[in-house]
């Protein structure tokens, strides 16, 4: 970044709403947003049948996610604290697999993460995008539990969705706990 005036601000405007762009000008009027037990999905694309949103976790909760049977559905990490129980996970490639939860992949890694650099990313993130992903439910039911124990999390969710639905995957979620304020880890 050579500039820091209006016009440079404005041209990566321009960018960033562009066809060149991350492509987020695609929030669709209807349902953009879901809130539920503190957890937010911005929809950022809802199109042919297909959607994805933009998932907020918040530390120290921790939920759990039920589809019943003939639902897909995928959550992609993206950012902050993740954790899950793999039991719940349909598939999970237990037990190596666990290694790649974002939370205990840094506990591996051992970056210093109380003073990151501002365009640090999280070093899960040069993981496959495979290792990264998480299937929700496969089409059976299921019923998966995670958090983010370490500080806020965000994540993609994929889904389908039909008209004259609620659309947000979040619509299945529910809180099982939140963090006492003078605890520093989820019961």
């Amino acid at each position: 970044m050579t500039q820091r005036d209006l016009e440079a601000l404005r041209t990566f405007q321009e960018w960033f709403v562009s066809l060149a762009g991350p492509g987020l000008m695609r929030v669709p009027l209807h349902q953009p947003t879901c809130q539920r037990d503190g957890m937010v999905a911005i929809t950022l694309y809802r199109r042919n049948g297909y959607q994805a949103e933009l998932g907020y976790i918040p530390q120290g909760r921790r939920y759990a996610i039920s589809f019943p049977e003939g639902q897909y559905a995928l959550l992609s990490f993206l950012g902050g604290s993740f954790d899950c129980d793999p039991s719940t996970v349909p598939g999970f490639p237990d037990p190596a697999g666990r290694a790649y939860l974002p939370d205990r992949f840094l506990e591996q890694t051992g970056p210093d993460t109380h003073t990151p650099q501002m365009e640090q990313v999280h070093p899960c993130l040069s993981l496959s995008t495979d290792i990264r992903t998480i299937a929700l439910t496969n089409g059976a039911p299921s019923r998966v539990v995670f958090s983010s124990p370490e500080g806020d999390g965000v994540v993609l969710l994929f889904s389908f969705y039909k008209e004259g639905e609620t659309a947000s995957t979040i619509r299945q979620l529910h809180m099982i706990t939140e963090k006492n304020p003078d605890s520093s880890s989820i019961p």
